[in-house]
């Protein structure tokens, strides 16, 4: 994505989206950001979750910890990309 979540969430609701489903935002400023445009919008939110690492202990321990991170944002619901 190459604006703001604010420009983002604005063209979601203008195109008569009730939400939308994303990777989680990165922890900081651009979660901050992600999570006032979506209040702003009034938009909820559905999320993408999945792991990574170069063998199944990596991959694993990045998929539980990533839908741990989801689940504690409270989204509507959590789309699981369990494939690798």
């Amino acid at each position: 994505m190459s604006e703001s979540w604010d420009s983002y969430c604005a063209r979601v609701s203008q195109a008569g989206y009730d939400g939308l489903e994303t990777w989680l935002a990165a922890l900081g400023e651009e979660r901050t950001a992600m999570f006032t445009a979506l209040k702003t919008h009034k938009l909820s939110l559905d999320l993408l979750s999945g792991g990574g690492g170069s063998n199944f202990e990596q991959y694993l321990a990045s998929f539980i910890k990533n839908v741990e991170d989801a689940a504690q944002q409270q989204p509507d619901y959590i789309n699981c990309h369990t494939g690798k």
